[in-house]
C-alpha cells in the first residue's frame, strides 16, 4: 500500500575501470561493464512480453555522464606520481514501477560486478503527470463542495421566501488560462452566459459582471444562486492588487447571494 503514493523511482550507477598503463584500455573495460549492466537492466524494465531494453513499460536508463581522468600514488621521496587511468560511467535509471526498486539494485550489483563504483538511490517521487492527475481531481472536489453548498443555501433561501429553489448556476475557471487578469471578468459574464454573444470591453466587464448577477429577469432572486469556482487566483495578482479587490467586492454586494471559492 506504501507503493501507492509513487509512481517512480531514480538510481545513480557508476561503473568504473582502471588501467596502469593505457586509458583506451581502461575505456573498453568500462564499456564493456556498462554494456552488462544495461542489459540486466533492460531485463528490469521491460515489461513481460517486452523485449529487453533502455527503454521499456517499467522504466528507461540511459547514459548521463563519462569521467576520464588520471590516478596517482604517494611514493616515497618522490611525494604523487601517475600511476595510471580510470574510466567511470554513469547510467540513469528511470523506474515507472517503483515496488521493483529492489529487482534494480540486483541488476545493478549483478550486471557492474566488480567494476561498480557507486550506487545512488531509489529516489521515490511523484510524475508530473501524476501531479496533474491530482491537482484536477482537488480542483472538481471543490467545484462539486461548492456547487453542494450553492445548493443548499439556495434551498434555505428559497424556503424563507416561498419561492421554489433552482439548481444554482456553476462556472469553473483557471486563472491561469486568462492571460490578463482585467480579462477574468469578462471569462465570467461570457461563461454565464450574460454577453449576448457581444464583444465585452474589459473595462467594463466588472460593473457588468455585478449587474449581472443582480439582475431579477436573469433568474437571480431569492433563493437563486451563482457559484464562481476560480483555480490559481494568485495568477490575478497585480500591483496594486485591484483585480482580486473587485472580486471580492462583487462577493460581498447586495442583494443577492453570492460567493467565490
Amino acid at each position: 500500500e506504501s507503493w501507492g503514493a509513487y509512481d517512480r523511482a531514480d538510481f545513480r550507477v557508476e561503473v568504473s575501470a582502471a588501467h596502469a598503463s593505457s586509458v583506451h584500455r581502461a575505456r573498453e573495460a568500462a564499456a564493456k561493464a556498462t554494456a552488462r549492466l544495461l542489459d540486466r537492466l533492460g531485463a528490469v524494465l521491460g515489461g513481460p512480453d517486452e523485449p529487453a531494453g533502455l527503454v521499456g513499460s517499467r522504466g528507461s536508463c540511459r547514459t548521463a555522464g563519462v569521467s576520464i581522468h588520471q590516478t596517482h600514488k604517494q611514493v616515497p621521496g618522490e611525494g604523487s606520481v601517475p600511476s595510471g587511468f580510470r574510466v567511470s560511467n554513469t547510467v540513469a535509471v528511470l523506474l515507472r514501477a517503483p515496488e521493483l526498486a529492489a529487482d534494480v539494485i540486483d541488476a545493478a550489483v549483478e550486471g557492474a560486478g566488480e567494476h561498480l563504483r557507486n550506487l545512488s538511490g531509489p529516489n521515490f517521487g511523484v510524475s508530473e503527470a501524476r501531479l496533474q492527475e491530482a491537482e484536477r481531481a482537488a480542483f472538481e472536489g471543490a467545484f462539486r463542495h461548492a456547487r453542494e453548498r450553492a445548493a443548499l443555501l439556495a434551498r434555505e433561501a428559497a424556503a424563507s421566501s416561498g419561492r421554489p429553489a433552482r439548481a444554482p448556476k456553476c462556472v469553473a475557471l483557471n486563472c491561469m488560462a486568462v492571460g490578463d487578469p482585467q480579462q477574468v471578468f469578462k471569462r465570467v459574464l461570457e461563461a454565464l452566459g450574460a454577453t449576448d454573444g457581444t464583444d465585452v470591453p474589459a473595462g467594463r466587464a466588472p460593473a457588468l459582471l455585478r449587474e449581472a448577477l443582480r439582475r431579477p429577469g436573469g433568474a437571480r432572486g431569492p433563493g437563486d444562486m451563482v457559484v464562481v469556482v476560480l483555480d490559481e487566483m494568485d495568477a490575478l495578482s497585480t500591483a496594486g492588487m485591484e483585480v482580486l479587490i473587485a472580486l471580492f467586492e462583487i462577493d460581498r454586494s447586495d442583494p443577492v447571494e453570492r460567493g467565490l471559492e
